[in-house]
């Protein structure tokens, strides 16, 4: 690159070294042919263009995961990526494969090859681009991603959802399980008004034997009796007297307030109020807002357990075992 060139400024987009460095490249990032499809080095000649690109690591590059190419190109073919207005705009080389891979920005030809020639066993591969969120693109798509097969030209659908991590039930207690089950102290066992032991604090952790419906709900769910159509009736018209009321109580009652308006501090704990035992395990398993909804929609429209079972499997991708004991802890707001 000519002498008389400012910069030339290396944004990093995605990775553990993201950001914005001036005249070197960071050491051992994105060389020869990586297989990782982040981090990418977008080479530009000055600063202003150098910080509006980098605005894409916030917007795109932050919040997907680094093997999802299939949200990061869905994501890339929108606004902000679409509309980056840069002071130098063209040529545009995207060099997917060579000695220092990236996007080169403003620099000619003659300029760029001599960073893609040279490397020991490596076939170059590049091409030219008209605008920025086309070569990021085109870094994209190398061997393995997970983009589907569209004819040329044709834009990238929306992703998929992806699947989820099964959630955990066996996780280590927490410290206040802990501090609740801990074995009584020498004074506390020798004190002359020490009573009956209270009854174990039910552990969130699964039996490893599985666990059958009980039969009298399946009887229940399947062949409804006259009393339990009355009930259903009678929770109707208290439903609808609370909703004639104030339609927004029954929300209010199930999804906890932000911190800001006098919510819980913890801000790890689910917006929405599944029971003090599903909130714990929830919480320490790192179920995320994805999660929470579709866990909340199916507990509302399944009527039984295997209708649950059933739908959070094909949707969350969790076991029925653990679906099971979600749907027994699960203790939602009354109204």
């Amino acid at each position: 690159m000519s002498s008389e060139d400012r910069g030339p400024y290396y944004v990093v987009l995605g990775g553990k070294k993201a950001g914005i460095y001036e005249q070197s490249r960071p050491s051992n990032t994105a060389l020869g042919a990586a297989k990782a499809l982040v981090p990418i080095v977008v080479i530009c000649s000055n600063r202003e263009d150098a910080e509006a690109i980098f605005t894409l690591q916030e917007k795109i590059f932050k919040i997907t995961l680094p093997d999802d190419a299939h949200t990061m190109v869905y994501l890339l073919q929108r606004p902000p990526a679409t509309t980056l207005d840069l002071e130098v705009k063209n040529p545009i080389y995207a060099v997917r494969v060579g000695r220092e891979t990236g996007v080169y920005i403003g620099y000619e030809w003659r300029d760029v090859w001599r960073f893609i020639e040279g490397g020991k066993g490596i076939k170059p591969a590049f091409e030219g681009c008209q605008t920025v969120a086309e070569a990021l693109i085109a870094m994209l798509k190398k061997p393995g991603a997970n983009l589907p097969l569209l004819p040329a030209g044709a834009a990238y659908p929306a992703p998929p959802p992806r699947p989820t991590r099964q959630l955990r039930f066996d996780l280590p207690p927490s410290a206040e399980q802990e501090q609740e089950t801990a074995p009584p102290t020498a004074s506390s066992a020798t004190s002359p008004t020490t009573s009956a032991a209270p009854p174990p604090v039910r552990s969130p952790t699964l039996s490893t034997a599985p666990r059958s419906p009980s039969p009298v709900k399946r009887t229940a769910a399947s062949t409804p009796s006259m009393d339990t159509a009355t009930n259903m009736q009678e929770l109707s018209a208290a439903f609808r007297e609370i909703l004639r009321a104030d339609p927004m109580e029954p929300l209010r009652r199930l999804l906890r307030p932000p911190p800001s308006m006098g919510g819980p501090v913890n801000p790890r704990l689910p917006a929405v109020v599944f029971g003090p035992e599903a909130d714990d395990i929830l919480v320490r398993s790192g179920a995320g807002p994805g999660e929470l909804l579709t866990l909340l929609q199916v507990r509302v429209h399944a009527r039984t357990v295997e209708s649950f079972t059933h739908h959070i499997g094909l949707m969350l991708g969790w076991t029925t075992r653990d679906a099971a004991r979600m749907w027994e802890i699960i203790r939602l707001p009354e109204f």
